[in-house]
């Protein structure tokens, strides 16, 4: 029932740890031979890491070895030589002594819940069998309600032992240490007192008999005829012998045995032997507790330390706890824990400061914010920008956690809420519901790349969260882990992860859960929602914005980087990202035609060959060889991509020939063609338009459309049907009239950065006008223009 200072149940702070070399063999041998493993010349071979990971593995589920488990997790999932080598040459050896000293602590702790029980069990003689001996205090007080139910020798007892059985763990402990021992002596004094045969003189010498034997079964003395038979005094003298040194058992003999006084014997044997009892035992549980108490106070503060605060918190509850429930968390409990957190300020909160692995994502941040939670008043806000559209991720360490292990039965479920574009303006929806709660284990594999789905079916990964979560509700999210078995959770991260849109994300998570009980799942569900990607937009360098390359004589392509304002990023300035560029009689942009979330430019040389640069989406080219998609195009007086006109998913290439017909050819989104060998007419009579060019979706319907310019200078709307046909195809919308003052005309897509696609357009002059498109199929104000840029005659082509 004590605990030695000794003992440390605990992480070992990083900072305590000095770095030493690798492990040697003889050192690993020495860990082998202690766990019976000597003979295993493999293990002993193994890297330091990998050693402590094949020892952990032969430990983990041997109840004998909790403390070196423990430290075997901490070691390895550490990732760090230094932290195996540490384990290996001294940690395990401390470790298992810890093991040790509790297994010694957990003998006499049931050596002396024997003597108790024992002793409770003779004062109604009974000898307590295993039965007795071996199960919860619960177990005990039912099984001796069950002896004396029908017996109506013992009603006192019985009627104690019934309060016990409905009452608390501590009602039961006294009711073992005490209340049936003092139920069994007043059930003996009743009958003594209503045996009418009997003289007052043999009541008493039954008395003094009962009170001795009730007094040696407190203690575990053997009763035997000869004991009962003994004088008060010389009884007394036997309890002093008995009784252990130091104990108040016998300071209380001593005392009473010294006294000439036959009543202070008599007291002793009825009332002194008990009372002294008890205070041996407040004695003893009191040091226990205070131990218990020492030894959670030190896991409190050293968990505190290494940023695992779901063990403090843990910790924290032990130490406001009962003795019974301090004594179970450092016993046991510390080495097989839960997480539940609903971030108030109660519950458990995440480690700071936020650390994790982030690329394109500017000021992500994970944070307990107050307000309106799922339930109660706080809940843990996620945020961040996302500046690229080519890859973008944030996972964030929301927690660091030791001693959670994955059983058949665990679940992880958290309850998240996606903030939308309506509800703040700077965010983007889908990206808000493009996150999840990711796990990382001990062995370095995360829940992210496990492929295992939540309750709906939805792989638990961020990228695959888009768009399956609702936004401005609370999604719940159940995830069984059982297959998982085994593996030791050391990180709860939240994780942003999306390679397509680019913008800012919010959102809240509560209610956050890793456990072996049951999980509700109470979230009704919900319809299938579809949050799309940003529109199509000229972004050669991935940052979301649209871009605009310019053709020099020269040959030289010079970008311009759009500030997804209207405007540029720096207009002073541009980048060359090509030479060499006038073998070509014209250049086009296919959008992502490989599939790789890159913009890709093709261009047609004189001998009617299209040739293929992949972007590497950072303002430059996967290779400066392009590929070779097409040949024989030379009869084509215009080119152009709209992007996926057939809805299949891919982005195709429409040509018109010199009959006036557009051809469709189908990209099959890997950088070349479904059937090179064919192509679809999806048009005829286009030779009426000098210019023709697409948008993308002008419409705001989701398909992408056509605009022709005739030569009276009017611009023709063609709304695709998204099947690779027309909505219009014989009565067109004339959206513009005048545009003959123009030489070039585009669209980069949306270049203000209002969601709908512009279309750009450079006069005799060089000047370049932004005509904002009001994402309806027409203009935000189709009398004006903005003029963006001037000069821009020194380039022959402009896309």
């Amino acid at each position: 029932m004590t605990v030695p200072g000794t003992a440390q149940a605990v992480p070992r702070p990083a900072a305590a740890v000095q770095a030493i070399a690798a492990a040697t063999y003889e050192q690993k041998l020495a860990v082998a031979v202690k766990f019976g493993r000597g003979d295993d010349f493999a293990l002993i071979e193994l890297p330091d890491r990998d050693f402590v990971i094949a020892i952990w593995n032969h430990v983990k589920n041997n109840s004998d070895y909790l403390e070196v488990r423990a430290a075997a997790e901490l070691a390895f999932s550490a990732g760090e030589d230094d932290a195996s080598a540490q384990f290996i040459t001294t940690g395990v050896f401390a470790a298992f002594d810890r093991d040790v000293e509790r297994e010694r602590q957990e003998a006499e702790a049931k050596r002396q819940s024997d003597l108790a029980r024992s002793a409770a069990a003779a004062s109604i003689d009974v000898v307590a069998d295993a039965a007795l001996l071996n199960g919860s205090d619960a177990d005990f007080v039912r099984l001796i309600w069950e002896r004396v139910a029908d017996d109506a020798k013992w009603p006192k007892v019985k009627a104690a032992a019934r309060a016990a059985r409905d009452g608390s763990d501590e009602d039961r402990r006294a009711f073992i240490a005490t209340g049936m021992a003092v139920a069994a002596g007043q059930d003996v004094d009743d009958r003594i007192a209503a045996d009418e045969a009997k003289t007052e003189a043999e009541k008493a010498l039954e008395r003094a008999r009962a009170a001795k034997k009730l007094a040696a079964n407190r203690i575990g003395m053997t009763v035997t005829e000869q004991l009962l038979n003994l004088p008060d005094r010389d009884f007394v003298t036997e309890v002093w012998n008995f009784a252990p040194d130091g104990t108040e058992v016998q300071a209380a003999a001593v005392a009473a045995a010294r006294s000439n006084d036959p009543g202070a014997w008599k007291t002793f044997i009825e009332t002194g032997i008990h009372a002294a009892k008890d205070r041996d035992i407040a004695i003893a549980l009191e040091r226990a507790y205070q131990a218990d108490r020492a030894l959670a106070l030190q896991i409190k503060a050293t968990a505190t330390t290494n940023g695992d605060l779901n063990l403090a918190w843990y910790a924290t509850r032990a130490l406001t706890g009962t003795p019974t429930e301090l004594n179970d968390f450092v016993r046991v409990g510390q080495f097989d824990l839960d997480l539940a957190t609903g971030f108030e300020t109660a519950d458990v909160q995440p480690t700071t400061p936020v650390t994790g692995s982030v690329s394109n994502v500017t000021s992500p941040t994970v944070a307990v914010a107050s307000g309106a939670g799922h339930t109660g008043t706080a809940a843990l806000v996620y945020s961040g920008t996302d500046v690229n559209t080519l890859s973008s991720y944030a996972y964030l360490k929301s927690m660091t956690v030791s001693r959670i292990a994955v059983k058949p039965s665990t679940k992880l479920s958290y309850w998240i809420y996606p903030q939308s574009t309506a509800a703040r303006p700077e965010i983007k929806t889908r990206n808000s519901t493009c996150v999840s709660v990711d796990l990382v284990f001990s062995d370095g594999s995360t829940l992210r790349d496990s492929q295992l789905t939540d309750q709906n079916g939805v792989r638990v990964h961020p990228a695959f969260q888009c768009s399956k979560l609702v936004a401005d509700r609370w999604n719940q999210v159940v995830v069984p882990l059982g297959s998982l078995a085994d593996k030791q959770v050391t990180t709860v991260v939240v994780g942003y992860d999306q390679p397509r849109n680019a913008g800012g994300f919010r959102g809240l998570i509560d209610d956050l859960t890793i456990t072996d009980g049951p999980v509700e799942v109470t979230d009704p569900g919900h319809d299938p929602v579809n949050y799309p990607l940003d529109p199509w937009r000229n972004d050669f360098n991935s940052d979301g914005w649209a871009d605009v390359i310019g053709r020099n004589p020269a040959g030289e392509l010079k970008l311009y980087r759009g500030n997804n304002k209207g405007s540029w990023i720096d207009p002073s300035t541009n980048i060359e990202v090509g030479s060499g560029w006038q073998q070509y009689n014209h250049v086009f942009p296919v959008g992502d035609f490989t599939g790789d979330g890159a913009l890709d430019v093709a261009g047609r040389n004189s001998a009617g060959d299209i040739k293929l640069y992949r972007s590497n989406g950072k303002g430059g080219w996967i290779s400066s060889t392009p590929t070779t998609i097409g040949n024989g195009w030379s009869s084509f007086t215009a080119i152009f991509s709209p992007g996926d006109f057939n809805g299949d998913g891919f982005v195709d290439v429409i040509a018109r020939n010199t009959a006036g017909k557009l051809l469709m050819y189908r990209g099959n989104g890997k950088g070349s063609w479904i059937d090179p060998s064919s192509n679809i007419e999806v048009g005829s009579g286009w030779n009426q338009f000098s210019l023709i060019f697409s948008p993308g979706d002008f419409t705001g319907d989701g398909f992408p459309d056509v605009i022709g310019r005739n030569s009276a200078g009017e611009l023709k709307l063609y709304r695709g049907n998204g099947k690779g046909g027309w909505l219009n195809g014989t009565n067109p919308d004339t959206v513009g009239t005048g545009w003959n003052q123009f030489n070039q005309i585009f669209s980069p897509g949306d270049f203000n950065g209002d969601g709908f696609t512009d279309v750009i357009a450079r006069n005799a002059a060089g000047e370049l006008k932004l005509y904002r498109g009001n994402g309806k199929g027409s203009w935000i104000d189709p009398s004006t223009n903005i003029n963006i840029g001037t000069g821009w005659n020194q380039f022959n082509l402009i896309f």
